[in-house]
């Protein structure tokens, strides 16, 4: 009976193995896959956090929006 479970055990450990290397490959692939605007976003807001960055992104962009809309009506 020991001898299934430590079989068992290692047919786990291989598959968590595999399953590791292929997440590590695939987000490899999603960061070559970024745009630099994307690969910046993201490097900014693990630097100053996700709330201070939608709070920042979201003030720049209603105040871009406000000012295309004003050369609109002129």
């Amino acid at each position: 009976m020991n001898t299934s479970k430590k079989i068992l055990s290692n047919s786990v450990d291989v598959q968590a193995l595999q399953n590791t290397q292929v997440a590590q490959k695939a987000s490899d692939a999603s960061i070559k896959q970024l745009t630099r605007g994307q690969q910046l976003a993201d490097k900014l807001a693990n630097h100053v956090g996700s709330w201070k960055f939608l709070i920042c992104q979201s003030t720049i962009l209603a105040a871009k929006d406000a000012k295309g809309r004003k050369k609109k009506e002129i």
